[in-house]
């Protein structure tokens, strides 16, 4: 009996997994529509600017100064959560008092306290390709307004996202296949393979990995650099 037991319990475990998987899922997208609706708000409040994931590195630095405040630790101006915080869009978090936060997937495998995710930009992942054009200007930055953005629709905007150990996020998703500690985190099939992304229409994507290793924004084998397929290009580069 107890043999029998242990099958079933065997058998049903892989089931049970992927349903609790298949929830958070679905919380991790509604937290991806909650900050479409702040960017949104952003965007529309700040002359249709798009925030990209750093204004310091979109505006290659200096730009803003380098004011930092308690809760930050970082410049208030640069990551896209922290701007998000300092203009209002949503509330302050502190030490101790963050227990969970919109900007962290609900998937997340790190170890570090919410907040200390919030301080170091373990958090969902926005595009790099909101700040380079086409794969011809890759590496010429360059920040853009909505009305600017080709098939805003399509665009892969603000994502679930690894980091190199694969259980973190990392608020950067770079053209790489893999992550890399100088190239940024990938777009990253945590919820049964499947990978939640946020378009530049306040809408969620889903796109299944073929690889869980790989980023789900490219082929698997080739750097978005590079890559050139449409279709992957229109999802990346803001200007196709």
């Amino acid at each position: 009996m107890i043999a029998i037991i242990a099958i079933l319990a065997g058998m049903l475990l892989p089931a049970l997994n992927h349903s609790r998987e298949t929830a958070r899922g679905s919380s991790c997208s509604s937290n991806l529509k909650q900050i479409g609706i702040m960017t949104t708000s952003y965007t529309d409040d700040f002359d249709g600017w798009v925030l990209p994931h750093d204004l310091r590195y979109a505006l290659n630095g200096g730009v803003y100064g380098n004011d930092s405040d308690s809760y930050a630790d970082k410049n208030t101006y640069g990551a896209y959560h922290q701007r998000l915080r300092v203009t209002g869009y949503v509330q302050d978090w502190k030490s101790g008092s963050v227990m969970s936060s919109v900007f962290i997937c609900p998937s997340d495998r790190s170890t570090r306290s919410a907040y200390e995710k919030l301080r170091y930009q373990n958090i969902y992942g926005i595009s790099l390709g909101i700040v380079f054009k086409d794969k011809a200007t890759f590496g010429t930055k360059k920040t853009v307004k909505i009305s600017q953005v080709k098939n805003p629709s399509r665009k892969a905007y603000c994502m679930d996202s690894a980091n190199t150990d694969y259980k973190s996020q990392f608020y950067m998703v770079g053209a790489g296949v893999t992550p890399s500690s100088s190239g940024g985190a990938i777009a990253y099939g945590r919820h049964n393979n499947v990978c939640n992304i946020l378009n530049l229409s306040g809408g969620v994507m889903r796109v299944t990995a073929n690889n869980q290793l790989h980023s789900v924004l490219t082929n698997g084998s080739t750097s978005m650099a590079w890559d050139s397929d449409k279709d992957r290009l229109t999802r990346y580069y803001w200007g196709m």
